[in-house]
């Protein structure tokens, strides 16, 4: 066997082996866009816009989902946000958030223009959710904490 005869050879199997694992690797990055995605960390969604939602999740990666596959009857239980010493007063009450961003002592949340804290109680462990979701390639940021 030449050496021409095993360079043939070996470029056989490696184009034979590029094939069979490039669907594969399509599949996966085709599967990890149309995913839903936890926004553990932020959630921001501008009520009537046409732009995507951004969310990012526990793993800091910041991703532009399309804001009609979030979660529509998502709620959080919160109090408002005394200034300026930042603490939460008044009753509970369930708000749909436009946006939200957790921080060391509750979540920070908005909703209608007003701002609320949404303590870490049972009725809060969840987060919103959406689908549709693509990596926000550009110039990010993890979200810093605000309280």
């Amino acid at each position: 066997m030449s050496l021409k005869d095993c360079l043939q050879r070996s470029l056989i199997i490696y184009a034979v082996i590029c094939m069979t694992l490039l669907p594969s690797v399509q599949l996966s990055k085709l599967q990890k866009r149309n995913g839903r995605h936890n926004c553990d960390m932020q959630y921001i969604n501008v009520p009537g816009s046409t732009e995507d939602a951004t969310c990012t999740g526990k793993d800091n990666i910041k991703y532009n989902c399309k804001n009609w596959t979030c979660t529509k009857e998502f709620k959080l239980h919160c109090k408002h946000i005394s200034q300026p010493d930042t603490g939460l007063v008044g009753d509970f009450t369930y708000i749909t958030p436009e946006r939200y961003m957790t921080g060391p002592f509750y979540i920070t949340a908005q909703a209608g223009g007003v701002e609320y804290g949404c303590p870490y109680v049972p009725e809060n462990a969840h987060r919103q959710t959406c689908g549709d979701c693509t990596e926000d390639k550009g110039d990010y940021e993890p979200p810093a904490l605000l309280r």
